[in-house]
């Protein structure tokens, strides 16, 4: 992360333009703009940019990139982006840029791909300034037996290959990939044996694709504890249905529900949460505010040994970092052991 100081000033330039300008933003177009200012300024080789509301009506849409790379397609923001696969599949793919390649995970259902393939041959938006010309659409088949982290790695390579700045270097082996939030293991600075495993899944088919993960790490061999909680959710019923299956398989020695804050909704109210956790026979052990209360909670009464997995919100993921002291340049880069 950049530190505070360069993201002011990067700021108080958009600050500044946007009110010569006269236009309002949104907080999405705002954190955008301030990204972009301060990647131009630093001179990076690659910047990697990720869409937040499917493609076509993003603010990422007006960069000029050389690749794009629809990684997933799921029932998401439904509400503005329609209520089928066909229909996100499509304000997806608006992403891609003319007579650039566009890398697309290859969906199952042949009227998505059917889809896909007709906006990759009408690529261009000329209110953008961009002439229509087909982009280069290339179908990435991926193993979805295989971790989230596997997964991305074949899309990534396959990107790579097409970054100008990269052509010249062999796709990196990663080895103790620290991504902030993710599988991301914290020590309790005041309980030496307790560990938060820090784990964010913000819709359905990411929590699926979590607890898989989880199902199959040595942290629930030993006693653990499941600290849950979401942001709004259209299919509560699917967000917690992999939660449950993980509980059921390995059953955990509490379970404790808190409220993400400082998000772009409120979180779940933690008695709704807890009802449901109810009807889907989950005892609960305790319900918290916020992230804080929660780890005060389980610093004073989980046992030695026990790893408190942290599932649900990216939003509650940092403010668990915070709450645990973990929230420094160094914990919240995104690093990895060795380059190869």
């Amino acid at each position: 992360p950049v530190s505070k100081e360069v993201f002011d000033e990067a700021l108080r330039h958009v600050h500044q333009t946007v009110q010569r300008a006269r236009i309002d933003l949104t907080f999405f177009e705002t954190t955008f703009l301030v990204a972009m200012v301060v990647a131009a300024r630093s001179s990076v080789q690659v910047l990697l940019l990720e869409t937040g509301l499917g493609g076509r009506l993003d603010a990422t849409r007006v960069a000029d990139a050389d690749v794009a790379v629809i990684t997933s397609l799921s029932l998401e923001h439904a509400s503005v982006l329609g209520d089928t696969l066909e229909a996100i599949a499509k304000e997806k793919a608006a992403i891609a840029r003319p007579g650039k390649p566009l890398i697309v995970r290859q969906p199952t259902s042949a009227s998505v791909q059917k889809g896909i393939e007709g906006c990759a041959k009408s690529a261009g938006n000329p209110d953008l300034g961009e002439k229509p010309q087909p982009a280069g659409l290339e179908w990435v088949l991926v193993d979805e037996s295989g971790p989230y982290v596997e997964e991305a790695m074949q899309l990534a390579n396959t990107a790579w290959n097409h970054l100008k700045a990269c052509q010249q270097h062999p796709f990196p082996a990663f080895k103790s990939l620290q991504w902030p939030g993710r599988m991301q293991a914290v020590t309790s600075p005041r309980r030496p044996n307790l560990t938060f495993l820090l784990e964010g899944a913000h819709n359905p088919s990411g929590m699926e694709k979590s607890c898989a993960v989880l199902s199959s790490t040595k942290a629930l061999k030993g006693p653990w504890i499941l600290l849950f909680g979401t942001s709004p959710q259209q299919d509560m019923e699917a967000m917690l249905a992999p939660v449950v299956s993980l509980c059921n398989q390995c059953p955990p020695e509490a379970v404790v529900l808190t409220e993400p804050q400082f998000g772009r909704y409120p979180g779940v109210p933690r008695e709704i949460l807890a009802a449901s956790f109810a009807e889907a026979g989950l005892p609960v052990d305790g319900t918290f505010k916020t992230a804080k209360e929660s780890v005060d909670w389980l610093e004073a009464n989980a046992l030695d040994g026990t790893t408190v997995v942290c599932l649900g919100s990216l939003y509650l993921q940092g403010n668990l970092l915070s709450a645990l002291g973990a929230d420094g340049d160094d914990l919240l880069a995104i690093t990895a052991e060795r380059f190869v």
